[in-house]
């Protein structure tokens, strides 16, 4: 049950005002704020609220609580807006409902059960149904501008406005629960460069951040599984850490003809993509390190029916090294393939990048 939500109540009656404090205190609402007059109320919106409970006739103002609706409508703001009115015409529930901008509409004079339990369950249906479609909408509209400002960030936004700033999620939910803001009505949402569908990458073809494999053990031309065939895929991956970002592409043959993943999941116990990528992180693990795991993005799609994978390094802050049986390897990008260098060639390539001194 969603108790910790904020919730601003408008109602100009103390009596029934009071009665609706009580029985939402009883219910266990955490945070509930009150306002009588259509000018407190406009007030009170430039402050989030995850619920707006709003009566329609406020003092001498018949039309007080529209007045707030389209006030709430022009400034997009995303709040569960519930109308508990006495002044309950079918004209006025048509008014207040039209335009998908109230949630709900409660007559105080009903005359079956309680308004107040009414509105309990309303406020709960609400928020557990709540969707974030119209921030989220915010977010992609402004997407570019976000991201500039951003970059590398996670933000929380609530009503089209960006409420925390943090390093990481974790961060940003312990300053939402600071804040006292339920993670339920929140988007939070990394902001960083958006990747090229594995589609659009297809079509580019092999090149110095791009490269193709078959598959990760399937032996296409044997036609059964290779022992050492992942060695393939792994020493392009230490090359990616090495040199700089790049994506490698699992499932599509070097003339960009897409072979699919479909073999390879039936090497895995469970035969689907989650299987394919607990095998992968497992060689990675093994024959790279943990340590890399977070320059390294594994993602999935399904063309034609056929399942790729896409494996997106970004360039590590220590060098990586390929173990190989009892070896170790250096790689690096030399155009569009992945080179293991000597030890001489290795020096000079540190060298020529002031990696050493």
């Amino acid at each position: 049950m969603c108790l910790t939500a904020k919730i601003l109540v408008i109602e100009d009656n103390p009596v029934y005002l009071q009665g609706i404090l009580t029985r939402l205190d009883k219910k266990g609402y955490q945070a509930v704020t009150s306002v009588a007059t259509v000018r407190d109320a406009i007030k009170e919106l430039n402050h989030h609220y995850d619920v707006i409970v709003a009566d329609m006739r406020l003092g001498d103002d018949s039309s007080g609580g529209f007045t707030i609706v389209e006030e709430i409508q022009q400034r997009n703001i995303t709040s569960i807006v519930i109308v508990l009115t006495a002044n309950d015409s079918i004209k006025d529930c048509r008014k207040a409902l039209r335009g998908g901008i109230c949630w709900d509409y409660i007559s105080k004079t009903m005359t079956e059960g309680s308004a107040l339990d009414e509105l309990h369950d309303s406020i709960q249906t609400g928020l557990n149904s709540r969707d974030n479609r119209s921030d989220n909408e915010w977010i992609e509209t402004h997407f570019d501008e976000l991201l500039n400002q951003y970059s590398g960030k996670y933000i929380a936004v609530i009503n089209h406005q960006i409420i925390v700033i943090a390093d990481s999620s974790n961060q940003v939910k312990t300053e939402l629960e600071r804040l006292g803001l339920p993670l339920f009505v929140t988007v939070i949402r990394k902001m960083e460069t958006r990747l090229p569908s594995i589609a659009e990458l297809i079509t580019k073809g092999e090149g110095e951040n791009l490269e193709f494999k078959s598959t990760l053990n399937w032996g296409v031309k044997e036609s059964r599984k290779l022992d050492n065939l992942h060695y393939a895929v792994l020493k392009t991956i230490v090359a990616f850490l090495n040199s700089g970002n790049g994506t490698l592409l699992i499932g599509v043959a070097d003339d960009k003809r897409i072979y699919g993943l479909e073999k390879d999941f039936s090497l895995s116990k469970t035969h689907d993509a989650d299987g394919f990528e607990l095998r992968l992180r497992d060689y990675i693990q093994e024959n790279i390190g943990k340590v890399y795991a977070e320059y390294i993005k594994i993602r999935f799609e399904v063309i034609g029916e056929k399942h790729v994978c896409a494996v997106d390094v970004g360039k590590a802050p220590k060098l990586a090294f390929l173990k190989e049986k009892d070896t170790k390897k250096f790689y690096i990008r030399s155009g569009n393939s992945s080179r293991d260098l000597n030890v001489e060639e290795m020096y000079n390539y540190l060298k020529m990048r002031d990696i050493l001194k």
